[in-house]
């Protein structure tokens, strides 16, 4: 260590960005790669793919300085909303617009959803909970995303998947929220 080197800031460390875990998450959620060449250039080249959704990130209240692991973690939530594969809703939110976001979500797929089934004085996790219980022999899973705010970023993945789904976004330092 040289004499100057005393002086020198500094500055705090980027976490390391685990590329293949990221792709292999956008993998495990989009199954139909419906947007995994918009998402890889995310992944790969953050910084510049926050520049250009720059506006998206500002109505998160997130801005450049943001660390690039949260830029990738909200850039995948956002790509996934876009193309309908995962439905963002408040903590608060009715049951009607649950039901309609998981309907949503489980056009293609033919898993049953009725209303009924949805108590207007429960929540998000409890309806959640109903839904994976009915579904538990489809082979299908209603999972979060966690991007550590009051919402849910609700989207569906093959049951069969859903341990390794978790294990990826862990080794992200992100968590997928368990609603069974």
């Amino acid at each position: 260590m040289g004499f100057f080197d005393k002086f020198k800031k500094n500055t705090p460390q980027e976490e390391p960005v685990n590329t293949d875990a990221y792709k292999r998450i956008v993998n495990l959620i989009d199954d139909k790669n419906k947007t995994y060449d918009a998402l890889v250039s995310c992944i790969e080249n953050p910084k510049a793919y926050y520049a250009d959704n720059r506006d998206s990130y500002e109505e998160r209240c997130l801005d450049e300085s943001t660390d690039v692991n949260t830029i990738i973690w909200i850039g995948l939530v956002d790509g996934f909303i876009d193309n309908e594969l995962m439905y963002e809703l408040d903590y608060k939110d009715e049951a009607e617009e649950f039901s309609a976001c998981v309907k949503a979500l489980a056009g293609e797929r033919a898993l049953t959803v009725n209303d009924d089934w949805f108590n207007e004085d429960g929540d998000i996790t409890v309806w959640a909970e109903i839904l994976n219980d009915k579904w538990k022999e489809s082979g299908y899973v209603l999972a979060a995303m966690d991007i550590d705010s009051d919402s849910y970023c609700i989207f569906l993945i093959n049951s069969g998947s859903y341990e390794e789904l978790v294990s990826e976004a862990k080794k992200t330092g992100h968590r997928i929220i368990d609603l069974r």
